[in-house]
C-alpha cells in the first residue's frame, strides 16, 4: 500500500471519529477533540482496517496523524 493510500484510508477513519479530515501530519487527535473512548474505538478501527495494533500508550505519546500513519506503514516487528 502506498503512503497516499494509507493517508486516504487513515484520513477516512480520522474523519469518522473526529468529524473532520486531518489537514496535515501534525494534526493531533486529542487536541482536536478526541476523548479516551474515541481513542479506543479509533485504534480498534485502525487494527481492523490495517491489521496493525497500536498500543494506547504509544498513541497517547504521539497522537498526531503523521505518527499514526508511520505506525500503520511500519514493517511488523520480529
Amino acid at each position: 500500500m502506498t503512503s497516499e493510500q494509507i493517508d486516504e484510508r487513515l484520513g477516512a477513519l480520522w474523519t469518522r471519529f473526529l468529524g473532520m479530515a486531518p489537514a496535515g501530519p501534525q494534526d493531533d487527535f486529542l487536541e482536536l477533540g478526541g476523548t479516551s473512548v474515541l481513542v479506543i474505538r479509533f485504534l480498534a478501527a485502525v487494527e481492523t482496517d490495517f491489521g496493525v495494533r497500536i498500543r494506547v500508550e504509544d498513541f497517547l505519546r504521539d497522537s498526531t496523524f503523521g505518527a499514526t500513519a508511520r505506525a500503520v506503514s511500519a514493517p511488523p516487528a520480529g
